[in-house]
């Protein structure tokens, strides 16, 4: 009986090629700015549920309570009059925050209203957008 010579791979050169495989993608993810759609996205997220949690304390409380635009990478939530902070969200290094109205305050009445119609923009080094606009009866949508 003759015995044929098999050629097949090590575990080991296929656990070399995968981790070179993976290394690939993930560089080509990286440079692609898709991580960033995600980073925005999720900065979007945090920011409409900052929004929504002080208007709904607004109304459970029946006291005012305003989102402040601290700078473009801090907002935070406080109680009118007040100089404590009751939340603070940090968005990251990559992406920048802004408010529409002057002076960077969008308080909610204890009926949930505010006084002024207005729209947070968070955009990213590639100039994506996502806004959070709020009407002046405490709607709260999003655009991007």
């Amino acid at each position: 009986m003759l015995f044929r010579e098999e050629k097949a791979l090590t575990v080991l050169e296929l656990l070399a090629v995968l981790v070179i495989i993976s290394v690939v993608l993930g560089l080509a993810v990286k440079m692609s700015g898709f991580t960033e759609y995600f980073h925005l996205r999720k900065a979007k997220d945090e920011l409409l549920s900052l929004v929504r949690y002080t208007r709904h304390l607004a109304i459970s409380s029946g006291q005012n309570y305003e989102v402040v635009l601290i700078d473009n990478k801090c907002i935070a939530v406080i109680k009118e009059g007040e100089s404590d902070y009751v939340r603070v969200l940090e968005v990251k290094d990559n992406i920048s925050a802004d408010y529409s109205r002057a002076d960077k305050r969008l308080p909610f009445s204890p009926i949930g209203a505010t006084n002024g119609a207005g729209s947070f923009i968070l955009t990213d080094r590639n100039g994506r957008e996502w806004r959070i606009i709020i009407s002046p009866t405490g709607r709260i949508r999003t655009e991007g």
